[in-house]
């Protein structure tokens, strides 16, 4: 489970749906990045390291990511923009992550000229989308701490205690 964001054109009519149909058959196309995808990759690359340091870049022929050791990952891949973090933080450590997100969204938008666009909240993400990321991870760390404290191995209790002779 994770946090994702996508960098798309802003729709016109407001219709996110339809972009993120677009971009989920653009990504379907199993391909090499193109000399143009590689040179919007190279500018995302001098944005994003302007704001934050230390970050990581791997790739191959059919993608590109950005990764910054504690898990914000930016991956290019044919058609496709986007920015990935695991729900695995919440309180303040959840609000530290977001705010970062927010600086790689804003240096992204202004290399791209796409929107962050957040599913989880169907919005742009520089708006009202990052206002209710933190309480996101929040809302997910509870989800699978519940899903944890229900796993069989817990919940079963032995039959026969082997040990009470």
């Amino acid at each position: 489970m994770s946090f994702d964001l996508y960098f798309v054109p802003r729709p016109s009519d407001g219709r996110w749906d339809r972009v993120m149909d677009e971009l989920e058959q653009a990504a379907a196309d199993e391909r090499d990045l193109s000399d143009e995808e590689l040179e919007l990759w190279a500018r995302v690359v001098d944005a994003v390291t302007a704001v934050v340091a230390d970050v990581e870049e791997t790739g191959g022929h059919g993608h590109r990511q950005l990764d910054d050791g504690v898990g914000i990952q930016l991956t290019m891949s044919p058609g496709e923009l986007s920015v990935t973090t695991p729900y695995w933080f919440e309180g303040p450590d959840a609000e530290r992550v977001v705010e970062k997100l927010r600086r790689v969204a804003t240096a992204v938008e202004s290399a791209t000229d796409l929107v962050a666009y957040d599913p989880q909240a169907d919005a742009a993400f520089l708006g009202d989308g990052s206002d209710k990321a933190a309480a996101s991870f929040d809302r997910a760390a509870v989800a699978l701490r519940a899903l944890g404290d229900q796993s069989p191995t817990r919940a079963r209790s032995p039959r026969w205690a082997f040990w009470r002779r």
